[in-house]
């Protein structure tokens, strides 16, 4: 995985993105957000402060796992917190080194491991979907358990998506086919993703 160099477009200290499939990068200086775009860096106009938590998974860190027979490893590039009525909750997103592009989202004690899927046709619109409602997926059944508003708190590193702090999104929490799904929808984009719950004990910070 190769880096590139920039300066932050607010402060302009020295900014590095893990590679060129990057979209948002956090100055480490004055907590700028900046989007990528056409190979230069563009202020978003949002900043938001990550602070210390009970987590042992930080920016930076390598980590390693297994997924059936596979151990996979891979380097936390990126860390966003959301915030909602009962509390906060936080995922990591992990490049690996086969190149995988993984989310690890740490709720209440509880570790969940998400990738990213294709969505092939339209979902209902958010307002007609409720917990415990069952919503066409990719030509599949989606059982609805949760739906939550949340705000993005803060985010730190750099990721391939345009995530904003302080922008609301909408989270949708189900299963689908027996897999752990979810549903984040944001003003601009839906991200759809299906996973599966492991341990703190199968996850290796090296």
């Amino acid at each position: 995985m190769s880096s590139q160099k920039y300066s932050c477009s607010a402060c302009h200290a020295p900014l590095e993105v893990a590679n060129r499939f990057e979209k948002t990068a956090k100055c480490p200086y004055c907590g700028t957000v900046n989007f990528l775009i056409n190979d230069s860096l563009d202020l978003s106009g949002h900043t938001g402060e990550i602070y210390d938590s009970a987590s042992i998974f930080q920016v930076g860190n390598k980590i390693k796992f297994s997924q059936g027979e596979e151990e996979i490893s891979g380097i936390i590039q990126a860390r966003v917190r959301y915030e909602y009525d009962e509390g906060l909750w936080e995922e990591f997103f992990i490049q690996t080194m086969n190149n995988q592009k993984i989310w690890l989202q740490e709720d209440e004690g509880e570790l969940t491991l998400f990738k990213k899927k294709s969505l092939t046709k339209k979902i209902p619109p958010v307002e007609e979907i409720f917990a415990g409602s069952v919503i066409p997926v990719n030509n599949q059944d989606f059982f609805v358990t949760e739906k939550i508003e949340a705000n993005i708190q803060g985010v730190q590193g750099s990721l391939p998506y345009k995530i904003k702090s302080k922008e609301k999104i909408t989270c949708i929490d189900g299963n689908i086919s027996g897999k752990l799904a979810s549903l984040e929808i944001t003003p601009s984009e839906i991200f759809y993703c299906e996973g599966q719950e492991i341990g703190y004990d199968e996850i290796k910070v090296l």
